[in-house]
């Protein structure tokens, strides 16, 4: 993700301290995140962790998983899931999931290719 792409979804999640990167990669919403904010990042490509780690608080998980996210209820300001939904076997499943994590009045941005 180009700097440029990083701004266009933190312009729309400017008052988020806390966010979850769904989809994480390489961690380029952390490595672009302002000042003050926490990510936290799920991805199943071991090898882009260990980039994003470097960015945000990354964690290996299935996103096709039929385990709740690793998160409690109400967790984060806001939930980032660039171009994943289109990936997964039960897209519906992790909209779910991604509801629950999200703070009543939290932001949850997604987007598709």
């Amino acid at each position: 993700m180009k700097s440029a792409v990083a701004r266009f979804y933190w312009s729309h999640i400017p008052n988020a301290k806390s966010v979850l990167d769904v989809g994480c990669a390489v961690g380029d919403l952390g490595r672009y995140k302002p000042e003050g904010v926490t990510v936290h990042g799920l991805d199943l490509n071991v090898a882009a962790l260990a980039q994003a780690q470097q960015y945000e608080t990354a964690k290996e998980w299935d996103l096709d998983s039929t385990e709740p996210l690793p998160f409690q209820d109400a967790y984060f300001d806001a939930v980032v899931a660039k171009d994943i939904l289109e990936h997964l076997q039960k897209p519906g499943r992790m909209l779910v999931e991604i509801r629950r994590v999200t703070r009543p009045g939290g932001i949850i941005l997604a987007s598709v290719i």
